[in-house]
């Protein structure tokens, strides 16, 4: 069985020298898998796709979602149908890049594993308060914040590494001084103690392991590009190897499974050695709902394709884009006509698997007037904790809207 992949929004690593924290207006980057059955390909490309060009004029030899969904939403929307009526499986992954940067800062100098008992890593606690963590960095941190993060992985010494610890631990500290709302409070005052017991952790490690080692065990692990560069963070990593867990949770296994990627002209090495990296992965000890990362063979990839050659690569094109297109355009509140809303209710949902990966912030669920879904298991007191904050972020929601229906 072929699974076909193609990505959109991508503006390569995240760890920049010049700081972009809109990444050239791609705030947004997806990824999708498409898994089309042979009778099933051969009826798109030998009848529905051309007729569908016929019907709607399309001269360009392929189709692409940066062509239609300003001028011919409509062809998307019978994609769409298509995809829906043949039982195609597809999985998707969206990616708020901001979120992705907070995210890493959070695991890496806020709360890192290294020092937790395993036991409290699996019981969802540490998890939900890194998220509300995260989520507390996307909504609230500047260009500084993130700039000293980002000198810390490039630089690679102690100074950089403290002056990133202290920025964030300064930053919300004033904060915390000026906070009124005490649940508020409460979490930048977290966040607080929390950089704190990192840099004595730090102190710790440097004093065992040595200087070297213990850096970076408070940056993210790099990756080699073909030109020898270090990359930081590449949303395309985490997003393929959730998409392969993904079809390995849904399919059983990959043991008939060929991925086909589009053209990866600065990417496929690092994308091939991340995803054959799973099979070292095995038992987590995490409860997952809708993957699974226990990968028993190598997985079977290519990077080659040129989409304009293949049908396959052209839809996954078309949910890759009219998603990060369409959720951009939620993300800045801009008005869409109902059709756009139409398709993106027909992508999501779908009765046999959960479509959509999200890797946004809670706050971005609650702004999408979206349930926060999560990919694990948590307990009970996670949950509570969770649910606390989700309703704290609704509260507030509701009363900012409140506010700008009483100034209108």
């Amino acid at each position: 069985m072929k699974i076909y992949i193609d990505e959109s929004g991508n503006s390569g690593d995240l760890v920049q020298r010049k700081i972009d924290l809109t990444f050239s207006n791609q705030n947004i980057f997806t990824l999708s898998a498409v898994k089309i059955p042979e009778d099933v390909y051969s009826k798109l490309e030998n009848e529905f796709i051309p007729e569908l060009k016929k019907k709607y004029k399309i001269q360009s030899g392929e189709i692409k979602s940066s062509n239609l969904f300003d001028k011919k939403p409509k062809v998307i929307l019978e994609i769409v149908d298509f995809i829906k009526d043949n039982n195609i499986d597809y999985f998707i992954e969206i990616t708020d890049k901001k979120y992705y940067i907070c995210n890493s800062m959070v695991i890496h100098q806020v709360i890192p594993p290294y020092f937790i008992p395993r036991e409290e890593e699996l019981n969802g606690e540490l998890q939900v308060l890194r998220e509300i963590y995260m989520d507390t960095l996307v909504r609230n941190i500047g260009e500084s914040e993130y700039q000293c993060f980002f000198e810390a992985c490039k630089n690679i010494n102690e100074e950089s590494l403290l002056n990133s610890f202290n920025t964030l631990k300064e930053f919300f500290s004033t904060k915390v001084e000026e906070e009124k709302d005490l649940y508020l409070k409460g979490i930048f005052q977290g966040i607080v103690n929390d950089v704190g017991v990192s840099i004595e952790d730090y102190f710790d490690i440097k004093e065992k392991e040595g200087l070297n080692n213990a850096v970076r065990k408070f940056i993210p692990i790099p990756d080699e590009n073909k030109k020898g560069q270090l990359t930081y963070l590449l949303p395309q990593i985490s997003s393929l190897t959730n998409l392969v867990a993904r079809v390995n949770y849904f399919n059983g296994n990959l043991e008939d499974i060929n991925f086909i990627h589009d053209q990866q002209v600065h990417f496929d090495d690092m994308l091939s050695y991340n995803v054959q990296k799973m099979l070292d992965v095995g038992e987590t000890g995490y409860k997952f709902t809708n993957s699974n990362f226990n990968i028993k063979k190598p997985i079977n990839i290519t990077f080659d394709t040129d989409s304009k050659n293949n049908v396959g690569i052209q839809i996954a094109d078309i949910l890759s884009g009219f998603t990060m297109r369409y959720m951009q355009k939620r993300f800045k509140n801009e008005d869409m006509d109902s059709i756009y809303h139409e398709i993106f209710e027909n992508i999501e949902y779908n009765k046999n698997l959960s479509t959509i990966n999200y890797m946004i912030g809670i706050s971005g669920f609650v702004k999408l007037n979206k349930g926060y879904t999560r990919s694990i298991e948590i307990s009970d007191e996670a949950k509570n904790m969770e649910n606390e904050y989700i309703q704290y972020l609704v509260f507030q929601h509701m009363k900012n809207e409140m506010l700008n229906l009483t100034y209108r």
